[in-house]
Parts: structure tokens; sequence; C-alpha cells
């Protein structure tokens, strides 16, 4: 599994990203554009593993392939929904499965199909980001007005 950090700093840094894919090409291929991007990304091949990873590095957002062996995607995000420790990560299929429905319903935030348009999903983790920063924001106040 990979465990690279990335060394720009910004506050995309302080934004962690799981990538799941049994591609490894492909998954590793989206790591790197993130990484490029500036967010701390990790990599798992199979859902097994990604329940691991997020465990250990509590990522904000997980991009995952649908069509995985043993557990697929369907499986994985019903399972990261069925956790409560798990509540506030956002979930986006990245997937050649075109049934958004489905990817929804098992509890995925976005759906895109392979390939999928890197500025779209560069959109969303942006505002993903946006919101987190006012979060943190509105924390630091409220702990100096307490």
């Amino acid at each position: 599994m990979k465990d690279e950090k990335t060394a720009t700093g910004g506050k995309e840094a302080d934004f962690r990203i799981l990538v799941v894919d049994d591609n490894r090409d492909g998954a590793d291929s989206l790591a790197l554009l993130l990484r490029m991007w500036g967010y701390d990304v990790r990599v798992a091949y199979d859902g097994v593993q990604a329940v691991q990873s997020a465990r250990d590095h509590r990522p904000d957002c997980i991009l995952s392939d649908i069509g995985m062996p043993g557990m697929d995607g369907y499986r994985l995000a019903e399972r990261f929904r069925q956790d409560e420790s798990f509540k506030g990560i956002t979930l986006i299929a990245i997937t050649a499965y075109a049934d958004a429905g489905r990817a929804q319903a098992a509890g995925f935030d976005h759906h895109f199909v392979k390939p999928a348009d890197p500025l779209k999903v560069e959109a969303i983790l942006r505002s993903l980001l946006n919101v987190e920063q006012r979060l943190k924001r509105l924390e630091e106040v409220a702990q100096q007005g307490a």
C-alpha cells in the first residue's frame, strides 16, 4: 500500500483522500494526479485494505471503484455508511458502472463514469476542502469564545 504524503505544505495537504481501485495503474495514476494538486493521498487496492487504511488514516474523502473482486464498491460504501466512526467521509464512485442510482443507494455522495473528467473531480474536492476549512474556522472561533 502506498503511504506517501504531499510535500506542498498547502491547505490541500491537510485534506486526506483514499483512492480505492483494484486496477493498480488506474489507482496509482489517480493518486499521482491528486498529489500533484497537493492532497494527502493513500491508495488501497481492494475493499478490505480500504477499510483498514480508512481506520488508520481517517480520510476526508474516498474515491472508489465499484467493480472490484471480494468486497465491491457498493458493499464498501454500505460498510462505511453503517459505521458511525466514518460518518463525515465523502464517498465518490469513479467506475465503469453507469448506475448512479445504485451507487447513491449504497451510500456514495457522487458518481463518475470512467474516464472521469479530472476537472469535475477537482471541483468537488475543492468544494469539500472549502467546507472543511470553514468548519475549522468556526470551531476555532467557538473555542476562543468559550
